[in-house]
């Protein structure tokens, strides 16, 4: 920790201090009411710090949310420190692949690894399986009918498929 740093969390504990002195003497002989008042205002508190680090705005009567807001975080600078640290003491030379470039992997990959290491399909893989059978299937019919009932299944198969692939897109973002 820096000197910012601690003047930062020095004085956060003196007001801490000051409000939950008043807090003591204002709801004394009124705990259950002090207790509600005081998860309010932590999951105020714990939204503000959410949404920091998003931008807001309405337009066209349209509420939208952004990525975007500040930037690093305490959190993001401590873990910064603590790399360089690391980096200075030589923590991070001689490893696997030092000096070359990382492979050329589309953000998919990082994910689908994750997944993979721990035993489980993509939830966009079993759709994709299943459009392929579909599609296998349709080629080989003839009756009209039937080519109109499986050409249905398709599109909502291949539906189901894009809506879990632009799931998994957006919550690697």
């Amino acid at each position: 920790m820096d000197a910012e740093d601690l003047g930062r969390l020095a004085w956060l504990g003196l007001l801490l201090m000051v409000l939950g002195g008043w807090v003591l003497v204002e709801f004394r002989g009124r705990v259950g009411f002090a207790l509600r008042t005081a998860a309010a205002w932590g999951l105020i508190f714990l939204g503000v710090t959410y949404l920091d680090r998003y931008r807001m705005g309405i337009e066209g009567g349209v509420l939208w949310l952004e990525r975007g807001g500040r930037g690093m975080t305490w959190l993001s600078r401590l873990a910064e420190r603590r790399i360089a640290a690391f980096r200075a003491r030589g923590g991070l030379t001689g490893l696997a692949g030092e000096g070359r470039p990382l492979p050329d992997r589309p953000g998919d990959a990082v994910g689908f690894r994750i997944l993979a290491a721990a035993g489980a399909l993509p939830p966009e893989i079993v759709p994709k399986k299943q459009v392929a059978a579909q599609r296998a299937h349709l080629a080989g019919l003839t009756d009209p009918d039937e080519i109109r009932q499986a050409l249905a299944r398709l599109a909502d198969l291949e539906m189901r498929q894009a809506i879990a692939e632009e799931a998994r897109r957006r919550f690697l973002r």
